[in-house]
């Protein structure tokens, strides 16, 4: 490799930690981060935020652990799940939204205010990706979603995607279980309490666009997002080097297509 081509990848693994091959897929399961801590910018090339409509809301996204938190013995965002097409799998960790501490709506006030306590409230709100390369495809986990139960007190989407700022396109749930004429439904999809379904990656050809770079979830209640996968749209660096630039242990490279 030349110095040129060094001062490249270099360059460009500053900004970014994502695949960048044509036929590659990074899956983030957000393992590297300590649960409970505030999701911000941890993963190289992520951005993480949060957004509410109460004014209570710390608005803030934080690490979940699926087998710990005894807080929350008694909710369904602790495995087992029942129902879904992703139970029975380790989901590592993944993202919630964090609530004003002590209250759960719907249990009443604890006695005692806990440290990481969940938004349980009717929209909870939106967690925020914004992704420092441009994707081809994006795709997640989500876990303890009722789905089409949520419709009356949903933000009017489940899955938005954006381009500089630019709305590109929306799903909503029925999207993915009751419109079998939708370019994403999955009859293998079963959203409900304590269920765990993958969303398979949407790509932005069906979005109708070259690409899209950020991805808000909107969450009814108390879900949690994780195993994030996408597949960056192929960049010069790419052409040069042919590497995956990967971030601070988060992040796990799978290749598929090469052996189809």
């Amino acid at each position: 490799m030349n110095a040129s081509t060094t001062t490249l990848l270099a360059a460009f693994a500053g900004t970014a930690a994502l695949t960048t091959g044509a036929n590659a897929a990074t899956v983030i399961d957000f393992s590297g981060i300590a649960t409970g801590t505030t999701v911000t910018n941890q993963i190289a090339g992520l951005t993480v935020s949060a957004s509410s409509p109460y004014a209570d809301s710390p608005e803030e996204v934080f690490g979940w652990d699926f087998n710990g938190y005894p807080e929350f013995d008694f909710a369904g965002q602790q495995a087992p799940f029942t129902s879904g097409n992703a139970t029975g799998r380790d989901l590592g960790q993944g993202l919630a939204l964090r609530g004003p501490e002590g209250v759960l709506t719907g249990f009443g006030v604890l006695p005692e205010p806990i440290p990481t306590p969940l938004e349980k409230r009717r929209p909870a709100g939106t967690i925020n990706l914004e992704f420092a390369t441009p994707l081809d495809s994006f795709g997640f986990t989500i876990v303890d979603v009722e789905g089409p139960e949520e419709f009356e007190t949903n933000t009017g989407f489940f899955i938005d995607f954006l381009s500089d700022g630019t709305e590109v396109g929306v799903f909503d749930f029925a999207s993915f279980v009751t419109d079998d004429d939708s370019n994403v439904f999955d009859p293998s999809i079963e959203f409900g309490n304590r269920s765990a379904n993958q969303i398979a990656p949407i790509t932005a050809a069906q979005l109708g666009v070259a690409s899209f770079d950020e991805v808000r979830i909107s969450l009814g209640g108390s879900a949690v997002v994780a195993q994030i996968t996408v597949n960056a749209v192929p960049t010069p660096t790419a052409a040069l080097g042919g590497l995956a630039l990967l971030g601070a242990g988060a992040l796990r490279r799978r290749t598929r297509g090469a052996q189809a």
